[in-house]
């Protein structure tokens, strides 16, 4: 499995990647496309539904492209306690017919009433940069936010009393339950898959990531943490220090 990290320290992630194997040769064209496609990741806004590179490229987080298929995805997932949710996604992959490799992308965390506003075509830069190098890209809700079904993965958790441990849980059961539902669509290959995420979404693929779930040849964390406040500081240095 190859990672790609820019990760601020938790105690969380240290201890869940211990499966990751290292190793994997990668193509010098491999490797620019995917920093090409890195840098539209890191450009998108965390705080709006478009980003700006969607607007300013792309004219707009809807627009359909040539070659491309782009449209909304409700995934049915299975939990391994047989609990049943439907996830708000949005795909963008190559308008031909084959199995293409995934790659599932993952959202951050406001904290407040906007995570519920979220829309699951928030990254369209980076999903049309992965479709335009053969992938199915999928961009996917966890529970709570936008249109997904549940409650949000840090509910009840505060500054003082957090439940990261619990919500990367939460989050991990989401995304590997999405794949799974992902992987069984007729234009999706069942064995290739990268993950991505942002702030609490590099959280949550790490934590996906930490069972070395089959088919996962690579991880993208930007960020990853959880518990921040104005703009990347400590919530509480207390709890911090007690965790």
């Amino acid at each position: 499995m190859f990672l790609i990290t820019r990760v601020k320290p938790c105690q969380y992630c240290y201890a869940e990647i211990g499966p990751f194997k290292a190793g994997v040769h990668i193509s010098a064209r491999y490797l620019t496309g995917l920093l090409a496609v890195i840098v539209l990741f890191i450009l998108q806004s965390p705080a709006s539904g478009q980003s700006k590179v969607d607007e300013a490229v792309y004219g707009g987080a809807n627009q359909q492209i040539e070659g491309m298929v782009r449209e909304p995805l409700s995934l049915e997932i299975v939990l391994p306690n047989a609990k049943r949710y439907k996830l708000d996604a949005f795909v963008t992959r190559p308008d031909r017919a084959g199995r293409f490799p995934v790659a599932l992308i993952t959202h951050g965390s406001e904290g407040n009433e906007d995570d519920k506003l979220t829309e699951p075509n928030k990254f369209s830069g980076a999903a049309i940069a992965f479709a335009r190098h053969g992938y199915a890209s999928v961009v996917v809700l966890r529970r709570g936010y936008g249109r997904s079904d549940g409650k949000l993965d840090y509910e009840n958790s505060t500054c003082e009393k957090p439940r990261h441990l619990r919500s990367g849980e939460i989050a991990r059961g989401d995304l590997l339950a999405a794949l799974e539902a992902i992987r069984k669509k007729d234009w999706a290959a069942p064995d290739k898959t990268v993950l991505l995420g942002t702030s609490t979404g590099g959280f949550s693929v790490l934590a996906a990531s930490a069972l070395n779930p089959a088919g996962v040849q690579a991880v993208i964390n930007f960020s990853g943490g959880r518990g921040a406040k104005d703009g990347g500081g400590i919530c509480s240095r207390k709890a911090f220090w007690q965790q």
